[in-house]
């Protein structure tokens, strides 16, 4: 697992003059990108997101911090939601159970712990590199997602890549969908695959860092349930 090395510096980035066509271009290549130094203010958050995506409605924004607490929240299936424990969150696709998740994820690091609490990152460009070539053509084959045909890795009118193991293997616990045993053997590879090419970085306060959620798998590791870890998450369609 390697270290993210390269970042933008926000007071250079403003420099810029078309800053959303900067950003869209270095996610198209990288599919991910950090802003060092960014205001910990929330209405400027939302207006550089807004902006960025150039998404006039700034109530389509779902602003949410992310943080341990004592008593974890749970989703509709009474399931722990990761992101409000100290647990290891594996490699993933955000809103992955929702027909179209949202394009775009951000995360501004107000706080992170001393110890963990890395940030991992799997662009599809380095996935599809990394990856053997049998174990991406059966991903093509492999819909794990309801009764739409989405499959994990798609080709079509572009590269895109859509995957959560935790939320696949507690979607076939509540009988919701099915997968053979060597569709769900060849998911457990993958994840495998994606621990050893992720790339890390530890955030900062100010560190923002920003995913294309369609062609970038992201991931956290744990870290001290007493920390006070904290990060404001941005979703956009």
């Amino acid at each position: 697992m390697n270290n993210v090395e390269e970042y933008i510096d926000y007071q250079d980035l403003l420099k810029n003059s078309n800053i959303p066509k900067f950003l869209e271009k270095k996610l198209a290549k990288d599919h991910f990108l950090i802003i060092k130094s960014f205001p910990l203010e929330l209405d400027v958050l939302k207006n550089f997101m807004k902006d960025f995506t150039k998404n006039k409605d700034v109530s389509e924004l779902l602003l949410k911090r992310v943080k341990s607490y004592k008593i974890p929240s749970l989703d509709r299936n009474g399931y722990e939601i990761l992101s409000s424990t100290y647990h290891k969150f594996l490699l993933h696709t955000d809103s992955y159970f929702l027909k179209k998740p949202h394009r775009i994820i951000s995360l501004l690091c107000y706080k992170n712990s001393v110890e963990g609490g890395e940030t991992l990152v799997a662009p599809l460009k380095d996935i599809l590199d990394k990856t053997p070539s049998c174990l991406i053509n059966k991903l093509q084959k492999i819909s794990a997602f309801k009764n739409f045909n989405r499959p994990v890795l798609s080709f079509d009118s572009e590269e895109r890549i859509y995957f959560n193991l935790r939320e696949i293997k507690q979607q076939i616990e509540k009988k919701i969908f099915s997968l053979s045993e060597e569709e769900l053997e060849t998911l457990v590879e993958f994840d495998k695959v994606l621990e050893r090419i992720a790339l890390r970085v530890k955030l900062t306060p100010g560190d923002l860092i920003i995913f294309h959620n369609h062609k970038c798998l992201h991931g956290r590791n744990g870290f001290n349930k007493n920390s006070d870890r904290e990060l404001v998450r941005c979703k956009i369609m």
